[in-house]
């Protein structure tokens, strides 16, 4: 932590100067960082930060706060590996929280969980989508969003399991790469809830689905369930 007044916290050091300062970046450990976080207010402060950083260390990784809309040009030539705009990312969360509104009862559940889970979970969505950004989509297995799949009756026209459901058909090797795009973060049953349920979980009509995968991938369950 570099801060222009220092430690301001008991029990926490901090090194007193400004981020884009040599000496300062030398006593904070920049030689053996491996990424460095420009946070400030100042949008010009933050990427002086930046650029020193980058000079002392060209292959650093650099998270910077871009705070006026007006900055994005000088963002973009910056090249940062992550920019962070506070008013975007609410913006972003509310939208989210709008569109799958059970995105954030889990984004809240995961939270409690260990290093483990968190672990795990980040190793299948990367085997699933690569590198791709994910999506995320809910739905309800009835008559209206899955017709498909739930006859008139309210009933499942044939047994489902959470991996049967998050497959492509389209790809019959369970080897290829596109054959699995989709994951069920959530599954809700009655007044029961299953986090990152197991692939052999059998579905039940009535359950309520929150998942993630590639844009591909959704359209393609979305079609399978043959949604309205």
């Amino acid at each position: 932590m570099i801060d222009p007044v220092g430690s301001r916290v008991d029990g926490h050091h901090a090194v007193h100067g400004r981020g884009a300062d040599v000496a300062a970046l030398h006593e904070a450990g920049i030689g053996h960082a491996s990424g460095i976080v420009a946070g400030t207010d100042d949008d010009a402060e933050n990427l002086a930060i930046a650029l020193a950083a980058r000079r002392l260390k060209p292959e650093i990784f650099v998270i910077v706060r871009q705070n006026q809309r007006s900055s994005r040009v000088l963002f973009a030539k910056l090249g940062a590996d992550i920019t962070m705009v506070p008013s975007e990312i609410i913006a972003n969360q509310c939208l989210a929280a709008l569109r799958t509104p059970l995105l954030a009862d889990f984004l809240e559940a995961a939270r409690h969980q260990d290093a483990f889970w968190a672990f795990t979970l980040s190793e299948r969505l990367r085997a699933a989508l690569g590198n791709v950004t994910p999506q995320f989509w809910s739905t309800v297995l009835d008559a209206d969003h899955a017709p498909n799949l739930v006859g008139s009756d309210g009933a499942l026209k044939q047994p489902v399991t959470v991996a049967e459901l998050c497959v492509d058909p389209e790809h019959q090797d369970a080897a290829h790469p596109l054959r699995r795009r989709a994951i069920v973060l959530r599954l809700i049953r009655g007044g029961g809830t299953i986090e990152t349920p197991a692939d052999d979980v059998v579905l039940q009509s009535g359950d309520t689905l929150l998942c993630v995968g590639s844009a591909a991938a959704g359209v393609t369950q979305q079609r399978r369930l043959g949604r309205r």
